[in-house]
């Protein structure tokens, strides 16, 4: 254990990989006529493939099975693999290398099943005890701390790009830190900042030893008092 941390779970996709969720979401709305909205995101993201199937439908009256809708995100993220880049964002290596010298368990975590993960995440892979699928359990706050790790929710900081992730870490005790700089719209940030979340940051190399100090000595500091939660939201917005 380090200090009273005992546990990190990372997020791939928009954290240590490049945003291709996002991206590849707007594609597939714009191909079924439909408009991309922060309500819209709020629905899909960090859920099942199937309730997200279901989301889209329901929210663009499509006339399609959730199974189509499956398919046919695979098929338009086929399609933007051909010419876009998954692999690790810059910085992501050196900072999965100064993780796995800490005194910590390292997970990492995602809705794709692993032999669908860049390979470029490969030569990282070892640094981890695991890599779990939540497609199955999103957001999967709780079956990673209770079920996977089995330890206190106050020792498992979980550093992810989705405010739902970052909403169901608060509700359990766990900290968090918000990563949303790959995003290319701003909601997440702005969702968590509504959300209290303290520590906001463009990439994991922003992630100092000083501030993993910090918060395995005080977990409680990754969310702002609720009466500031509105100050800190309006202060994102007016950057």
């Amino acid at each position: 254990m380090w200090y009273s941390l005992s546990a990190i779970a990372v997020d791939l996709d928009g954290v240590l990989l490049r945003d291709t969720f996002s991206p590849i979401l707007q594609r597939l709305v714009r191909r079924y006529g439909g408009h991309y909205s922060r309500q819209l995101e709020a629905r899909l993201f960090s859920c099942t493939q199937r309730l997200a199937a279901q989301a889209l439908i329901d929210e663009l009256d499509l006339a399609l099975t959730p199974e189509s809708v499956i398919a046919d995100y695979f098929a338009c993220r086929a399609e933007y693999l051909i010419d876009h880049d998954a692999g690790l964002l810059p910085g992501a290596a050196a900072f999965i290398a100064r993780l796995s010298r800490l005194d910590v368990r390292l997970i990492c975590y995602g809705g794709l099943e692993e032999a669908q993960i860049d390979a470029a995440f490969a030569p990282c892979r070892p640094a981890f005890e695991r890599y779990v699928c939540t497609d199955a359990f999103r957001p999967g706050v709780v079956e990673i701390v209770r079920d996977i790790l089995d330890e206190p929710p106050q020792q498992v900081l979980f550093i992810d790009d989705v405010n739902r992730v970052a909403s169901a870490a608060q509700a359990l005790g766990c900290p968090f830190i918000g990563i949303t700089g790959d995003h290319p719209l701003p909601w997440q940030a702005e969702a968590m900042a509504q959300q209290g979340v303290r520590f906001r940051l463009d990439a994991v190399s922003q992630i100092s030893d000083a501030l993993l100090r910090q918060i395995a000595r005080d977990p409680a500091c990754c969310y702002l008092p609720r009466a500031q939660w509105a100050t800190s939201a309006a202060e994102l917005a007016n950057r």
